[in-house]
């Protein structure tokens, strides 16, 4: 971050708390998920929150409401900040029933230990992923 810019945190659990810091911030990051294993595979597009959807023996995992979770969440902040950039950990594709109410996605697939400075670069100006 530039100079004088402040970033501030929400996990996402508490959306009136996320709605109400993308309210009281220029811009709002909103990251969501889904997951992929070896052995295991998805059995939607949905966002699964890294939740296993399935098992190396073939049992489906317990991650109902992930998906509605993630995207109520988008579309709460997004709903208070028109400045919302979703940044997506995700195997491939994906749904994005929000996706003409944020200012922009990031999809960054499944990317390693430098994910985090990777995505800073890109959200600051530093780096141009299309360049």
């Amino acid at each position: 971050a530039g100079s004088g810019a402040e970033v501030r945190y929400n996990s996402g659990e508490d959306i009136n708390a996320a709605v109400q810091l993308a309210k009281d911030s220029d811009y709002a990051v909103v990251f969501v998920g889904a997951s992929a294993s070896e052995g295991g595979d998805r059995k939607h597009l949905s966002l699964d929150g890294s939740c296993k959807t399935t098992t190396l023996d073939g049992k489906v995992a317990k991650c109902e409401g992930n998906d509605e979770q993630q995207n109520l969440l988008v579309s709460e902040v997004a709903k208070a900040n028109k400045k919302t950039i979703v940044v997506a950990s995700v195997p491939g594709h994906f749904l994005m029933p929000w996706v003409h109410d944020v200012s922009a996605v990031l999809v960054n697939f499944m990317p390693g230990q430098e994910a985090g400075n990777a995505i800073a670069d890109v959200l600051f100006g530093k780096v141009n992923p299309s360049a």
